[in-house]
């Protein structure tokens, strides 16, 4: 029996409507452990939907800027976008921010994807070592490294975080251009976990990056369907753009 892992299906629990809101506040007042573990879990999302605008920017105009040195007649952004990883993305989504304008499913990932920063550092066994060894890495931006520490870890069977460690495993897979890779880790996250409405979306833009339109918008469908979802505007926006 592992407490930490049936505090965690509790809280997945509560997340997925299962438990009311009023049963579960009583159990936090009687159950400090389990009120530290939420509270923890609640950071973990704040941390995961934060965005990473500022350095998209800042590698925009340095790839923009590497551009203009290089004389041309026309500049032609369906070249740009043939730049390699996240520069080609940075220089969609400046253009994008700047005109509005979407005009393939790889312009629509870059204008909407945010690689979110990792989660904070705990305080436990072996496992939690590693685990934190991984965020450090995905915090530099060391995604193979991050692929090493995590891929044995998610497969324990007593590993509390295997839905966090699937959804950095996808992320580091997607910036390491292993986009089937990711397309497996994000599908891997249980659908009752408090990460699926992450893994949803991080999936419907590991789509559109594969210009798999098809895939693309039959799980943005999937949130546009739920208008509690955290994603839900930004779904019904994309399809509206893929469908002009």
């Amino acid at each position: 029996m592992n407490p930490l892992k049936d505090r965690q299906e509790y809280i997945d629990r509560y997340r997925s409507g299962e438990i009311s809101e009023t049963d579960f506040k009583q159990r936090l007042e009687s159950d400090s452990e389990l009120k530290q573990e939420f509270d923890l879990h609640q950071k973990d999302l704040q941390v995961i939907r934060s965005t990473a605008k500022q350095e998209l920017k800042k590698k925009a105009f340095a790839a923009l800027e590497n551009h203009e040195k290089k004389p041309t007649p026309i500049f032609s952004l369906k070249k740009a976008i043939q730049i390699a990883a996240i520069f080609a993305f940075a220089i969609a989504a400046f253009f994008l921010l700047q005109n509005g304008q979407v005009q393939s499913g790889n312009e629509l990932f870059a204008s909407h994807f945010e690689l979110p920063d990792p989660a904070g550092e705990r305080n436990a066994n072996t496992q939690t070592e590693i685990w934190n060894e991984a965020m450090t890495a995905y915090s530099n931006q060391d995604f193979k490294k991050t692929i090493e520490l995590l891929s044995p870890l998610v497969n324990q069977p007593n590993f509390p975080f295997t839905d966090r460690g699937n959804l950095y495993l996808g992320l580091s897979q997607l910036m390491q251009d292993k986009n089937q890779k990711a397309v497996n880790y994000f599908e891997a996250i249980n659908a009752e976990s408090s990460f699926i409405q992450d893994a949803e979306w991080f999936l419907a833009l590991t789509f559109l990056k594969m210009e798999n339109l098809t895939e693309a918008k039959r799980t943005l469908q999937k949130i546009a369907d739920q208008p509690r979802h955290f994603k839900y505007k930004e779904a019904v926006e994309t399809l509206e753009q893929i469908n002009k």
